[in-house]
């Protein structure tokens, strides 16, 4: 406990040597609005198709008399809390292991957006898109697409 005080007053100390002169009495400089980063929610591969998220909000929780009542979006269905999603792993790199979500009904090679053919060349499989991403459109979600953790070497089809 005596180190954390010892620690806390020293870093106190040194804040202080970063202060101007006249300590806080300069005048706050506007840094413009603020954008909701925090209503950003993340979209996962193998979850996708199963319209990860997506829910129909209970009337209950819309009722002015609560104290902070849910602002339902007008789609029929949506993700609470969320304006924008961030879809990840899209191209691929799923694990044969994965027995949850769209991977449970599904091979791991199959699912893959991208894969090597038998000839050695990158492959798509565009058809898998549609189902992936079409019920987050239609509910109103615009979507940032994130290809990190791409394989660098993508699996055969076979």
């Amino acid at each position: 406990m005596e180190t954390s005080a010892v620690s806390l007053a020293v870093i106190l100390a040194l804040a202080a040597l970063w202060l101007p002169a006249d300590g806080f009495a300069q005048q706050p400089v506007p840094i413009g609005q603020m954008t909701a980063f925090w209503r950003h929610r993340p979209v996962v591969d193998r979850w996708l198709k199963g319209r990860l998220g997506l829910q129909k909000i209970p009337d209950y929780l819309c009722d002015p008399s609560l104290s902070f009542p849910y602002r339902r979006k007008p789609q029929p269905e949506e993700i609470p809390f969320a304006d924008h999603l961030t879809v990840v792993r899209l191209l691929g790199g799923w694990s044969p292991k994965w027995n949850t979500g769209e991977a449970a009904q599904t091979p791991a090679k199959d699912c893959d957006l991208a894969y090597r053919g038998p000839d050695g060349k990158i492959r798509y499989r565009w058809e898998l898109l549609g189902p992936r991403l079409d019920h987050y459109v239609q509910n109103g979600y615009e979507l940032t697409i994130v290809l990190d953790k791409t394989a660098t070497s993508p699996r055969s089809s076979s």
